[in-house]
């Protein structure tokens, strides 16, 4: 924890003093209360320090890379500054809140077009300035429009922390929901890495940890969906997308 808030202090430091070095206004105030030394104001826009790291995104491309980027959760800043702490550089990214929705990584190409843009603070505009929190993830997302493609009502499930809070980041549930009436578990079928697997179309199939669903939802990323009733995966498998365990629910939402 010492170490963690020595980075951020370190990040938050560098952004004063390069913004000061460009000679704009930097002040301090009117901050969210909880973390004030994460926020300061620059050439009079509400902006966010948030520390990033560029680390090596795929175990078979060597040479992939991407920044970690950390969605702010308040909606305080119109901006976020991402400081890269492992690299030997003294670039910023200024980066509109337009532009996030969720936390995510982005490749230094694509962030490119915000490195040391101190000038998108004087280009105010409402499309930049918008908070695109994304509280539903794809996977809920993806069952809401098969449910509403199909007639099918649908219910939302809060979290606890939503109903103890107005302001969190994900208000409901994203591995529930009630469909038809229907308690619903929510899962990804991933994709075994490998060149046999690839071959042969192999995807995990995780097992249910408690007895709440009445069904179990696995979403392929190839838009599939596998609509089975509880119990009839028992056990955390690999199966092939040509097994007859599969294939009789491939988007059997009928069974609901």
């Amino acid at each position: 924890m010492a170490q963690a808030g020595a980075l951020n202090s370190a990040a938050f430091d560098a952004v004063v003093a390069e913004a000061r070095s460009l000679d704009p206004l930097v002040s301090f105030g009117d901050a969210p209360s909880e973390v004030p030394w994460k926020y300061l104001h620059i050439a009079g826009r509400p902006c966010q320090v948030s520390r990033t790291s560029l680390f090596h995104s795929s175990q078979i491309y060597v040479e992939a890379t991407a920044f970690s980027i950390y969605l702010a959760r308040t909606s305080f800043a119109d901006f976020v500054i991402y400081v890269p702490m492992n690299l030997n550089t003294t670039d910023f990214y200024v980066v509109p809140r337009g532009a996030l929705s969720k936390d995510t990584c982005l490749t230094i190409e694509t962030l490119e077009k915000y490195k040391n843009a101190w000038h998108l603070l004087s280009q105010v505009s409402l499309d930049m300035m918008m908070r695109r929190n994304n509280r539903l993830s794809w996977q809920l997302q993806s069952v809401i429009l098969s449910a509403e493609s199909r007639g099918l009502q649908f219910e939302l499930i809060s979290s606890a922390k939503a109903k103890r809070r107005q302001k969190i980041f994900r208000t409901y549930l994203q591995r529930r929901i009630i469909i038809a009436g229907k308690r619903c578990a929510i899962y990804s079928a991933s994709e075994v890495i490998g060149a046999e697997a690839k071959q042969y179309h192999v995807v995990v199939v995780k097992a249910p940890r408690d007895d709440w669903a009445d069904f179990q939802l696995y979403l392929t990323k190839i838009g599939v969906t596998y609509v089975m009733p509880r119990g009839h995966i028992v056990k955390t498998t690999t199966l092939s997308l040509n097994s007859p365990a599969l294939v009789p629910y491939e988007n059997a939402w009928d069974l609901l």
